[in-house]
């Protein structure tokens, strides 16, 4: 991948309107459990940013933090984190309990943090002079579950009728598997509705609902799922209408430029769901 076809990064990139509107934490930030499930805010704008900065340690989760911009994005990735907790109509973190966070100090010490003090930033001296706002009052959102999928779901009528209507609405997808299947230097998917040729541009084909990515990171498998949320605003209404409420769902890689690498593969995960 060569950064110059992703600069300067799209807004659509750095969209953190479909995590504002993940309804609880277990999704958004993921457990004390790792991969139970994989948190969706890793796979969005985050992803996104480190990717954007290859060839190099950004694009690298072993060696990120030599890179200095890795602190600046990283405090915004945390200001994300409190700008969920503030979203009006109700967020909330949840008792992490005894889980913490391992690290080396500037010592070379190995340390940790427990995940309950850094529920509230302002305990640790510092508030944010701005918070990332949602389009609508995330308490008018209202999510339907589409159960586990295997390629194949079927739209309940209330929800149906809920994304014909128009108006915000994110597709929620909770672990993604089988990417094993795919190349495994491949770091950006495409999530479709059909099965696109090899080579189309994912930003102008029909069925395009979004994409999931992830940070490689050397001398580790890569073979872990994905969660993510997709701004599918405009996109999953007309679909749907379309093909009566039954989507044909699925996964291919994406190069640099968006363009699909090898053929589709049916979309399996613990859980889908629309939040609309």
């Amino acid at each position: 991948m060569n950064n110059r076809d992703l600069w300067p990064l799209r807004d659509d990139r750095v969209n953190v309107q479909p995590l504002l509107g993940v309804p609880d934490f277990r999704i958004f930030g993921g457990t004390a459990v790792q991969r139970s499930p994989v948190p969706a805010s890793f796979s969005g704008p985050h992803a996104n940013v480190h990717n954007a900065f290859a060839p190099g340690d950004m694009a690298n989760l072993q060696f990120s933090p030599r890179d200095p911009v890795f602190y600046a994005h990283h405090g915004n990735i945390d200001r994300l984190w409190s700008s969920w907790v503030a979203t009006p109509g109700g967020h909330s973190n949840p008792d992490f309990g005894t889980a913490r966070v391992f690290f080396y100090d500037e010592n070379r010490e190995w340390r940790y943090v427990l995940m309950n003090d850094l529920r509230d930033e302002s305990k640790l001296g510092y508030k944010y002079s701005s918070l990332m706002q949602p389009r609508v009052p995330i308490a008018s959102l209202k999510a339907s579950s589409l159960g586990k999928t295997a390629n194949r779901v079927t739209l309940a009528v209330p929800t149906l009728e809920s994304v014909k209507a128009g108006g915000p609405e994110f597709l929620i997808i909770e672990n993604l598997r089988d990417l094993e299947k795919l190349p495994t230097e491949a770091v950006e998917f495409g999530i479709f509705h059909g099965r696109p040729d090899v080579g189309t541009q994912s930003a102008t084909a029909p069925g395009f609902l979004g994409t999931a990515s992830r940070v490689l990171s050397a001398g580790h498998d890569h073979e872990a799922p994905l969660s993510a949320a997709l701004d599918v605003t405009d996109k999953l209404g007309p679909i749907a209408e379309h093909q009566k409420g039954t989507l044909e769902l699925t996964v291919a890689p994406l190069d640099a430029s968006g363009k699909t690498t090898t053929p589709a593969i049916p979309l399996v995960a613990d859980a889908v769901s629309v939040v609309s």
